[in-house]
């Protein structure tokens, strides 16, 4: 099952759960975003961040490149923010060294420990997806989508695991967000959050401490319609043009399962420092994938 490295050094017993926030609350407070440097920089002002910031719910850019397009920022000033980002960015095992809490020697042998465990358990980023799976052009574009998401709108680094497989349900964990393609292609796209982890999206993509089940539900219906909107138009791009619904959204207060009977799914799990969600792709219910 991948994992992170600071779950490496706690199940090795090198951190306590205490020390590991310490180290993690460390990189928080040295990391800075493209636009903060920007700003910091004078090449952008805060309204302008905020504007790119935006527009990139829209479209599948990174800031740096949506900035340029948007002739906001020249390629040179980008290179030049992303160079000053690297420069400042505190690795985890450079922090827990810092910090007292493990030698540099200590760190480099565990790293390589933890690297070697990785290859040999860890199922490849670029996501091996069977040639005979009737989902596959839709799956093989999630691994990015949902990485660029997560990553771009809650810093937060995303791990894959491999792919499985369920039959007519399954069991919502906290959260489940559903949205159907029509088209040219026919499945639904389900995003399965636990509560850990939506709680987080809320403080580091709403910037808001209100956690209510409506907030909840809210932020995990965008989550799924800005990954599901990037999904269609890279779908469009291959000639696969669909419509999309708007999200809906079921606490499993509300809904402990969600049934797709006489369907399967095919689910692409994946994992973060903040908790393990889902995406899946289900079946159309007449069986027709794709529109003659």
């Amino acid at each position: 099952m991948p994992r992170f490295f600071g779950q490496f050094l706690l199940e090795r017993g090198i951190l306590r759960g205490d020390q590991l926030l310490k180290v993690v609350e460390l990189q928080r407070s040295r990391a800075k975003k493209l636009g903060e440097i920007a700003v910091a920089k004078e090449y952008l002002s805060q309204n302008q961040v905020d504007f790119v910031l935006e527009e990139q719910k829209k479209t599948d850019k990174m800031f740096g490149e949506l900035a340029v397009t948007l002739r906001l920022l020249t390629p040179n000033q980008v290179d030049e923010i992303i160079k000053e980002q690297k420069a400042i960015h505190t690795f985890l095992g450079q922090a827990v060294v810092e910090l007292g809490f493990a030698t540099g020697s200590q760190m480099a042998k565990l790293l390589m420990e933890f690297r070697k465990e990785e290859e040999e358990d860890e199922a490849p980023q670029g996501l091996v997806v069977p040639k005979d799976l009737p989902e596959r052009e839709v799956v093989v574009l999630l691994p990015d989508l949902i990485s660029k998401m997560f990553r771009r709108f809650a810093s937060l680094p995303v791990k894959f695991s491999r792919l499985r497989f369920e039959e007519d349900f399954t069991v919502n964990p906290h959260l489940l967000a559903a949205i159907d393609f029509k088209g040219f292609v026919n499945f639904q796209a389900l995003l399965k959050l636990p509560a850990k982890l939506s709680h987080y999206l809320i403080v580091k993509y709403c910037e808001d401490l209100d956690l209510s089940e409506e907030m909840q539900k809210s932020t995990a219906s965008e989550f799924s319609n800005i990954i599901c909107g990037h999904l269609a138009t890279k779908l469009s791009d291959q000639g696969l043009s669909s419509d999309i619904s708007p999200p809906s959204c079921f606490t499993s207060m509300e809904q402990d399962t969600f049934s797709f009977e006489g369907r399967k799914a095919t689910i692409l799990p994946f994992f973060t420092s903040e908790g393990y969600g889902e995406m899946m792709i289900v079946q159309p219910a007449d069986g027709r994938r794709k529109r003659s």
